[in-house]
């Protein structure tokens, strides 16, 4: 591996940089966007798939508590739990 491959990607890894959570999530909701269109029913399916990605991130980084804010909206939670019933006991 060539020293300025290894600066790329370090760079890349960085909160800015292609692959920091800045411009990732912003690709996940572009994506998703462009997936459910004005269809809001959609975007919330989208909205709970990218709550769930981030719910198994930070438990594959050791969090253990996990508290989730659905805005008086229980179906929200609900499909949460439901997707991550499998992981979460």
């Amino acid at each position: 591996v060539k020293p300025e491959d290894i600066e790329q990607a370090k760079k890349d890894i960085e909160e800015d940089g292609y692959w920091g959570i800045k411009q990732t999530s912003q690709r996940l909701f572009d994506f998703a966007s462009a997936l459910a269109g004005d269809d809001p029913e959609k975007m919330k399916e989208a909205g709970i798939i990218y709550a769930c990605d981030q719910i198994i991130d930070l438990i594959s980084n050791g969090v253990s508590h996990i508290h989730v804010y659905s805005m008086n909206k229980p179906d929200i939670a609900a499909g949460i739990m439901r997707n991550l019933s499998t992981i979460i006991k």
